[in-house]
């Protein structure tokens, strides 16, 4: 095997399961509640089969495979399945498990809960991030993770028709709270190589298909005691800079600081020079102040808009003038969706819109609040209502949005139907709300 420089695999598969590649392997899964839709991959030209059985029978249903993607459509309901590709020569893929259900919008991608495709990463599907094409492609990414794992893998999905319909794209690796986003027409990817590793960059010409080499912006130290810490958050332009969130420490041991990173919107985003990370902004009390939207206040000074307690958000100022400077406290306020991840974007109406969970019903509702000034807060609708779930089982979470004209276009981390915990989710779905932005 030689050495090389790929960051994106289609498909990937890790140094000691490169057989893998002389077989055919699953893309991509989703679950319907009679069966399922399947994108597959095919190492050469060939007869190949897929092979359907319940998880405790042993009659096998077959389905020739003419395409690369297939929809199955007379299983029964809620019910857990294996599923195996046969190619010629005894080749066939690694087995699949997929529970049929009935998935509130469109499913981009499913992983069971115990199926291992993934396990040099992870098991669970987080961390989506959406951006929209100037050719008007949707482009999706998600990684793989579980507690104390590697958590090192990102896939991406893209659909040509908004949304109705979505389609394998390629895997990065190694990558793990990846942030999609477009300069000067130009795809990039932002995040870090793994839980608490470095932070790194690349870019796309040709809408996510291939990926530059990474570049590492930041070393981070990789263990469970400290190291950066993000999630997919906006990137927001001001001043001729891009900024956004970053945290360095640990859920487990003493917290995090807070800081942003920020780049000159006029230099080479694929340069550590083009880059600065402001110095570390520490609460007194250790706090878990995270996940936060870089956003411009009416005033024009720029805000790091955190997650930090119980309806409670934490408010910081960013020093626009000296990038190296720490971030300083603005405020404690109250926040009703200050417990999980939410997304704050302005409308060109010059409302703020935040999307996330309602504190008081867990992660069973997706909810919308609106503001003028970022300080005060109302309820707007609802992008999903499941309040009335268990709410240790249900999760729409982790939302990333774009305004349409109509509404909200909303990617969702969702726990559903036989997902681990609400937090361990199962599933990457996407939704279209419609809105009333002139009231």
């Amino acid at each position: 095997m030689k050495a090389g420089h790929s960051w994106n695999y289609t498909p990937y598969a890790p140094f000691d399961r490169q057989s893998d590649l002389e077989n055919p392997m699953f893309l991509r899964l989703a679950p319907q509640k009679n069966g399922f839709q399947m994108e597959w991959y095919a190492p050469k030209a060939a007869t190949y089969t897929l092979f359907v059985r319940e998880r405790e029978g042993k009659a096998e249903k077959a389905y020739p495979l003419t395409d690369k993607t297939i929809t199955v459509s007379d299983l029964s309901e809620r019910e857990t399945y294996i599923l195996r590709i046969d190619g010629p020569s005894g080749t066939k893929s690694r087995e699949r498990l997929l529970y049929t259900m009935d998935v509130p919008g469109t499913v981009i991608n499913y992983l069971h809960p115990e199926d291992p495709a993934y396990i040099y990463s992870g098991k669970f599907l987080c961390s989506p991030s959406l951006v929209i094409m100037p050719s008007g492609k949707y482009i999706v990414s998600m990684d793989v993770f579980n507690r104390h794992a590697p958590q090192n893998h990102t896939i991406l999905f893209e659909s040509t028709d908004q949304g109705k319909t979505w389609q394998y794209l390629t895997e990065i690796h190694p990558l793990f709270w990846g942030k999609l986003f477009l300069h000067r027409g130009e795809l990039y990817l932002l995040g870090v190589s793994g839980q608490y590793a470095n932070v790194i960059i690349g870019k796309s010409t040709d809408e996510g298909k291939t990926w530059s080499t990474p570049v590492i912006l930041f070393y981070g130290s990789s263990s469970v005691g400290e190291g950066f810490h993000r999630a997919p958050c906006v990137i927001e332009e001001h001043d001729g800079r891009l900024w956004t969130s970053m945290e360095y420490g640990s859920a487990y041991i003493n917290g995090y600081c807070n800081c942003v990173l920020s780049a000159d919107m006029e230099g080479d985003l694929l340069s550590p020079e083009s880059w600065t990370i402001s110095s570390p902004y520490r609460q007194e009390d250790g706090s878990l102040a995270i996940e936060g939207n870089v956003i411009t206040a009416p005033d024009g000074t720029l805000i790091n808009f955190l997650r930090y307690k119980y309806e409670e958000a934490l408010l910081l100022r960013v020093n626009t003038e000296d990038f190296h400077a720490p971030n300083t406290l603005i405020k404690k306020l109250p926040f009703p969706m200050a417990r999980t991840k939410f997304e704050i974007k302005r409308h060109k109406n010059g409302k703020y819109y935040a999307l996330g969970n309602d504190c008081k019903h867990q992660r069973t509702k997706l909810s919308v609040y609106s503001s003028p000034d970022l300080m005060n807060w109302k309820y707007e609708t609802a992008v999903l209502d499941y309040s009335a779930a268990d709410t240790n089982k249900v999760g729409f979470q982790y939302p990333v949005f774009e305004f349409e004209e109509e509404g909200f276009l909303v990617i969702s981390r969702t726990a559903f139907g036989g997902a681990t915990c609400y937090h361990d989710n199962n599933l990457i779905t996407c939704h279209r709300i419609p809105f009333d932005f002139s009231k």
